[in-house]
This record gives C-alpha cells, structure tokens and sequence, in this order.
C-alpha cells in the first residue's frame, strides 16, 4: 500500500511545474563597462536560476546577443530586440518549460511597454508578460506622466478575455501605493500585488525588506545612489494567477531587509569577486525581483469524473461593482457536496454562503456582505472534489 501511494503522489508531482519569473533593471546595457560587468550578472543569473527572466534598460540587439551567450551562457532563448524611444525590453526564456508565441509594443511617450506572450509547455496555459519601465522622480507631474503610461496599459488589460494569465513587472518608479498611477492599475482588481503591501515604500524602514533601489551609495557607471530605500521594482499579477503563486517565494533578490539606506554589500568584503552581494552592487542601481509559481498538467488525475465537472460553470456575479448584494448563478451537470464562498485577496475567506450538497441543474443566490465588511475586491470561489471555479467581485460602500 505504502509504494502504491508514494507512486501515485510521484505521479501527482510530476505532473506540476515550477516556474521563476524574475525582472530586472540591468542599467544602459551593454553601455561601454558589457565585459567588466559580465562577472557580475553571470553570478546572478547562475544563482536565481529564473525559468523567464524580462529585464528593462537594455540598449540594443548587441546587448541582447552578449547577454544571451556571455551572461547566461547560452542556455535561453531571447526575443529579437525592438528598438523603441529611449531604453528598452528584453525577454530570455528557457526551453522546454516555455515556448515563445508572439510579442506586441505600447507606445506611450517615454518608452515602449512590451507585451511577450509565451506558452507554458507542461500545462499548455498561455502566459502573458508586460515589461515596463515608467517615468522617474517625485513631483505631480511625473506621478502624472506614470498614470498616462499605466492607463494605456490597462486599457488593454480590460479588453482581454477572463481567465487571461499575466504579470505586470519591471521599473515603475512610483514611490507610495497611494500614487495614482498604482491605485489604476490595483484598486479594482486589475493587478493584484502577491505580497499585499500598501503603503509609502519610499525611505521607510517599515518596507526594508522589498525595497529594491538602490543598492549602491556610490555613484558609478551612470547609476542612481542613495541606498535601498525604494520599492521601484515589482511584479503585480492578475487575479487568476493568484493561487499559483507560492506564497514564500516573492523578494527583492540579495534584500536581507537589514541594509536599509545602505548598500547591499554593506560588511561584505569588496574584495571577493564571486560574492552575491558585490555583484548585485557593481552589476546595476536595482535589484532583480523574483517570483515563483505552480502550473498543473491539465489533464493530471482526471478521469470521466473530472471531465464531468469541466461543464460545471460559476457565472460572473450581477451586478459587479455591487452595493448592497449583488445575485450569484452557478451550473452543476450532476448532483455533487459543493462550498460557495467569498475570499479576500490574502486568501481569507470572509463568508461562506453554501456548504452542502447541492441537486444537478442552476442555483442562484443573493449575497448581502456584512456590514464591517470594507469596500474592495473579493473572490468568489465554488468548490468540490476536483472542482474550484473563481470569480472576482468588486463591492463598494
């Protein structure tokens, strides 16, 4: 019994896969320091070990080729580079995990946003990626050039299909989660951040630990100073990528929290050249940001069951936004044990409208959320033995 279970448990884990996807700001690369730099992004890159890594300031096809074949040795595969205003994109992508399928440009006025789509090879999910590197500096008028930038982006975000994978990650040089341009893009579900920290990131020891720039107090081959007291760099996700996300695995990479207004090689020893921390110091003014998730096998363990519960189907809520109910439809081709609740973006659950066995056929209920319940968006998730079906929901008080 015990080799038939742990062969079955193989089996299940087989048919997972794990994938890192890390952003970068690699500062005006190749520029004219590519070689003397080399040591520092190989150390880097062999020990994050990112299945997709996007980074922006890349200058030119000549960067893209160096970075491939001297920086990672030849192990990914990278996107032609596009050459728009300013600095620009780059994406590198091992194979078999990914398969690169199609990239498209957003102009704004500064710089391009790039959309690269890839195709998750394992569970056969599309995964789109938007690289993006926004205005810099304090000050109204750039916070407003950001939220112009961002508001392209999102629009497009709107016009995509539910259910749609994506991540929005790079440089966004916005310095508080109250600025404009993040509340766009986060207050109505649009990108949900994985770690859930609002706050004023800038020169705030309480966000030590996900600042990302800069990890350097001397000035040096054009980049910023100051040490790490700003969370520039981040990935925000859609909603569906939520549960794929492990829950440990996001950080600003070589950030131990404990350099704040420091750089990161503080009390390291300058002098040893393979050291992590002394590669992220000389290599850019940014830290690399990296994020694990989970992508399934679609068709690990299922039978005529689960092919079943395919055509099961949780409709989107009505109305969306809602204040004070809003009505709930959901589909069940046979009679099944179902739960139907409501969930934070942490994961909470906050309301459990139906526990219990529930007839083959539509079933439709009304929620009127709690009255400490505070505005903002929910999760509406339907549940059974192979079965979890999600919606988001928005509610305004």
């Amino acid at each position: 019994m015990f080799i038939t279970l742990l062969v079955l448990f193989s089996a299940v884990l087989s048919q997972q896969d794990t994938v890192r996807v890390c952003t970068y700001n690699i500062l005006n690369f190749p520029g004219n320091n590519a070689n003397a730099r080399k040591p520092y992004f190989r150390t880097i890159a062999q020990t994050i070990q990112a299945d997709v890594l996007v980074v922006q300031e890349m200058q030119s096809q000549a960067g893209v080729d160096f970075f491939t074949n001297q920086v990672l040795d030849g192990q990914y595969h990278s996107v032609t580079f596009h050459d728009g205003p300013d600095t620009d994109n780059a994406l590198f992508y091992r194979t078999p995990d990914f398969t690169f399928l199609t990239v498209h440009y957003f102009s704004t006025n500064l710089r391009d946003i790039a959309e690269y789509v890839l195709r998750h090879n394992l569970s056969g999910e599309e995964l789109r990626i938007y690289s993006l590197h926004l205005k810099a500096s304090q000050g109204s008028t750039n916070e407003q050039e950001r939220l112009a930038e961002v508001s392209i982006l999102k629009n497009h975000l709107l016009s995509l299909p539910p259910e749609t994978n994506y991540i929005v990650l790079g440089d966004f040089n916005i310095y508080t989660s109250s600025e404009s341009a993040f509340q766009h893009l986060t207050t109505d579900g649009t990108c949900l951040d994985p770690i859930n920290a609002p706050g004023n990131w800038h020169n705030n020891s309480s966000f030590s630990a996900i600042h990302t720039q800069s990890p350097r107090l001397d000035s040096f081959g054009g980049g910023s100073s100051g040490g790490l007291d700003d969370r520039f760099d981040m990935l925000l996700i859609s909603d569906d990528l939520l549960d794929n996300v492990i829950s440990t695995a996001y950080r600003s990479y070589g950030n131990d929290g404990f350099h704040f207004n420091q750089s990161v090689n503080y009390g390291i020893n300058y002098a040893v050249p393979d050291s992590v921390a002394n590669a992220l110091y000389y290599a850019s003014d940014h830290l690399p940001v990296l994020c694990d998730f989970v992508f399934s096998a679609p068709t690990a363990l299922r039978g005529e069951a689960y092919q079943a519960v395919e055509k099961s189907q949780l409709y989107q809520n009505f109305p969306n936004p809602f204040n004070p109910s809003t009505n709930i439809k959901f589909y069940l081709p046979a009679g099944r044990f179902v739960e139907l609740g409501v969930f934070d973006l942490l994961g909470r659950r906050v309301s459990n409208i139906f526990n219990g066995y529930m007839a083959a056929g539509f079933h439709q209920f009304t929620w009127r959320p709690e009255a400490q319940l505070a505005s903002g968006v929910y999760f509406l998730k339907l549940r059974g033995e192979n079965l979890e079906l999600k919606r988001k929901m928005q509610l305004l008080r």
